[in-house]
């Protein structure tokens, strides 16, 4: 899928912009190339991993004349970013298949949640409520109050998804760090939710969410459902990044995937790599002010 020398290649970049990977459909062609998700995948999960991108960015915010699933005005309230584990979790591909094909076949998937890994993605995602809050003050984002527990509110707030109930241990670490961490953040609200009721209460009220913080694969499953209250995955974003290494190129990617079932009709929306070319373009705009202009002018 890719050359052996691929990391060299792109180490020297100051970013990376990916388009879909997967099924190049369309669907309904028996003789198209299509491989296994699993081996179409693997270069964006190599990348992620050996770039060291351990923090994916997806926001969502419902844009201007796009479709929205629910009917209450109120989700035209939505501005939510999702900060997804990217770099271990559920996806670290840890585990095999023994007795193939018989009838004894074993499969095993081993998910490896370090502290080190788990508290540097809850602090980013905690700078980022805390980022987006200044930008509420400077009149850059929509006002909105979040209500703590003592019945004061915030201007900011972080939601941590786990399955804590059932999947324990790796649950426990992510609330005793998650805890933690909050002591250093006063000005932000906080929040846990399980990752079902989170993603009921992203149907039921998606304007209620500031910044959610979550695993590899309930973060990756979660912004989805988020990119279709936003107006589809056509319109969704994303970064795959390192916030404390800037000498590590950053992987900007659209959300959504290869999508086979509409291939060749016509119907593919740029938006979701324009605007994933402006979150790069932001990115970089931190050094040049060249492609700061470029990113506002695109958006």
């Amino acid at each position: 899928m890719m050359p052996a020398d691929w990391r060299q290649r792109l180490a020297g970049f100051d970013a990376l912009l990916l388009g879909a990977l997967g099924d190049p459909g369309p669907g309904s062609d028996p003789e198209r190339y299509a491989l296994p998700d699993s081996v179409s995948l693997a270069p964006l999960l190599e990348m992620r991993r050996a770039l060291d991108l351990w923090a994916c960015e997806r926001p969502a915010v419902p844009l201007a004349g796009a479709p929205m699933p629910l009917a209450s005005p109120r989700a035209l309230e939505t501005d939510l970013l999702v900060v997804r584990e990217n770099s271990e979790g559920e996806y670290v591909d840890q585990g095999g298949r023994l007795a193939v094909g018989s009838p004894q076949e074993t499969a095993t998937q081993l998910a490896v949640f370090t502290r080190v890994g788990t508290e540097r993605v809850i602090r980013h995602a905690f700078e980022r409520a805390r980022a987006r809050a200044l930008e509420r003050r400077q009149g850059q984002r929509a006002a909105k109050a979040f209500p703590r527990d003592d019945g004061t509110a915030a201007e900011a707030s972080l939601c941590l998804v786990t399955k804590r109930n059932a999947v324990r241990h790796a649950g426990a670490l992510w609330s005793e760090v998650f805890a933690e961490l909050a002591a250093a953040y006063p000005e932000v609200a906080t929040r846990h939710e399980l990752v079902d009721a989170c993603a009921m209460k992203l149907v039921t009220e998606p304007w209620a969410f500031d910044v959610v913080v979550a695993s590899n694969l309930h973060g990756d499953i979660l912004t989805d459902l988020a990119a279709v209250l936003a107006g589809g995955m056509g319109l969704a974003p994303s970064a795959n990044l390192n916030p404390a290494d800037r000498r590590r190129p950053p992987l900007f990617e659209p959300t959504h995937g290869s999508a086979p079932d509409i291939a060749g009709q016509d119907r593919a929306h740029p938006g979701a790599m324009m605007l994933t070319a402006a979150a790069m373009l932001e990115w970089m705009g931190v050094e040049d002010p060249a492609a700061a202009a470029a990113a506002v002018s695109i958006i």
